[in-house]
């Protein structure tokens, strides 16, 4: 791949995602710099409020993006040592000669309990996905596992999935844009779908058309950075499925809502969101399998490629 392709992929996924800051290369390998999403990442605010990070020795600054793609961007400029996004975007990363590995795993969307939702106004005509098509949906990004999941579940629904206009628009935006009618149905995710629930219609959960149990995020690094910094990889790695155990106890909701809140300012509401503490190929591979039927990788992948084996 050359370097015109490596350079368009991070511009494409993070252009506008620009930090003042520099290579961390150098430091000691026990300060951490982590990209934590407005939906995803939380795991790294858990671990820093409970003492986990501590406890293993790490000093990790977690910073707040938009969303996984500009942190992916800030990571693959050498602004961050991890960063948290979706499976499809460390697959189009590896697709363009981006080296990144994931090290540990995240959400895991489970249909019986689930996170995500594809709205629309209560009011709204739409009941099935053919009543989509000459529509828009917001999704959080029109180059992720969540557009994917739209166009997955439309196709698999008697609707045609090039008939329906997919548009970007960050989680915290999404209810007025559907109160304004500027869509038809918005992808939400927690915590704001659980906040919403009672100002929207739930349509559909399109992440199930991929699979009824799917790992959708993940902690991921560069291939050099980990190559160097071994031990605090798999320190890391630890902390996160420590921190998922932590965050799946139901006792613990309480204090892990607290958490998210104080850091994103804002009441939220975590709703049905778990966190898996070991990565698994069943729940993956489907989603690479859908990445590459529709064309948001160029080749097959297999999760082993992905994942970091330590």
């Amino acid at each position: 791949m050359s370097a015109f392709s490596r350079r368009s992929f991070v511009a494409g996924i993070g252009g506008s995602a620009l930090l003042a800051a520099g290579s961390f290369a150098g430091e000691a390998a026990t300060a951490l710099h982590a990209g934590v999403s407005s939906d995803d990442g939380y795991e790294a605010w858990f671990a820093q409020d409970i003492g986990l990070f501590a406890k293993a020795g790490l000093d990790v600054n977690a910073q707040l993006f938009p969303n996984g793609s500009a942190a992916a961007a800030a990571l693959i400029g050498h602004s961050l040592d991890f960063a948290c996004g979706n499976v499809v975007t460390v697959a189009q990363a590896r697709d363009h000669g981006v080296p990144v590995t994931l090290v540990a795993p995240s959400i895991v969307s489970v249909a019986s309990a689930a996170n995500t939702g594809l709205t629309v106004a209560p009011d709204s005509p739409i009941r099935s996905a053919k009543d989509l098509e000459g529509k828009t949906v917001a999704v959080l990004s029109i180059q992720g596992i969540l557009a994917m999941s739209v166009k997955v579940w439309l196709d698999k629904n008697g609707a045609d999935s090039k008939r329906v206009q997919l548009v970007e628009v960050t989680p915290p935006e999404m209810l007025a844009a559907l109160q304004r009618g500027t869509v038809a149905a918005t992808l939400m995710v927690d915590p704001f779908l659980t906040l919403w629930t009672s100002q929207v219609r739930l349509l559909a959960n399109p992440v199930e058309a991929i699979g009824p149990r799917i790992i959708s995020t993940g902690w991921f690094a560069t291939n050099d950075w980990i190559a160097q910094n071994q031990p605090a990889a798999k320190a890391y790695a630890d902390v996160m499925a420590a921190t998922a155990r932590w965050a799946n106890d139901v006792t613990n909701r309480a204090q892990a809502t607290a958490i998210v809140a104080k850091y994103l300012g804002r009441p939220v509401d975590l709703g049905k969101t778990f966190y898996a503490p070991t990565f698994d190929a069943a729940p993956m591979q489907p989603i690479l399998d859908d990445a590459y039927r529709y064309k948001f990788i160029s080749r097959p992948m297999t999760v082993a490629e992905l994942v970091w084996r330590r």
